[in-house]
C-alpha cells in the first residue's frame, strides 16, 4: 500500500479507513485517517485505541492548524484479520473524533462526520 497522503485538513470531521489484500510478509494493512478538532488528549487516546487494537503501526503523520488536526496511519494487522476488524476500528475512531467534538461539554460547530470506505 502506498502511503501518498493527502494532510489537507477539512472544516468537516472526517474518518477514512482503506485497505489492501496483504503486504509481502503477508500482513493486513490498514491506512486510517481522522480529521477533527484538536484537543489536548487526542494523541494519548489514539495511541490507547491502537494498542488495544494489537495492531503494528508503520507509518504516522499528523498536521495541525488553527484548531483543528489530521493523523493519517498505516497499520499492519495479522492476516487473519477480517472485515469486522475493519467496522471496530472505524468505531473506535468515531468515538476519538466525537470526544474531540463534544469534549469541553459545549457542542462543537462541526458535528458533521463524513465516513469513507473503500475495502479492497
Amino acid at each position: 500500500m502506498q502511503c501518498e497522503t493527502t494532510l489537507l485538513l477539512s472544516e468537516n470531521d472526517e474518518i477514512t479507513v482503506l485497505s489492501n489484500d496483504s503486504s509481502a510478509d503477508e500482513r493486513f494493512l490498514i491506512k486510517a485517517s481522522l480529521c477533527c478538532d484538536d484537543r489536548f488528549n487526542l494523541i494519548p487516546d489514539l495511541i490507547e485505541t491502537l494498542k488495544s487494537l494489537r495492531s503494528s503501526p508503520l507509518r504516522a503523520e499528523m498536521v495541525r492548524l488553527g484548531g483543528r488536526m489530521r493523523n493519517v496511519i498505516i497499520l499492519a494487522a495479522d492476516k487473519d484479520y477480517t472485515d469486522k476488524y475493519l467496522l471496530f476500528l472505524k468505531d473506535a475512531l468515531m468515538s476519538i473524533v466525537q470526544r474531540s467534538s463534544y469534549g469541553t461539554g459545549e457542542r462543537s460547530k462541526r458535528q458533521r462526520v463524513l465516513y469513507h470506505e473503500t475495502v479492497n
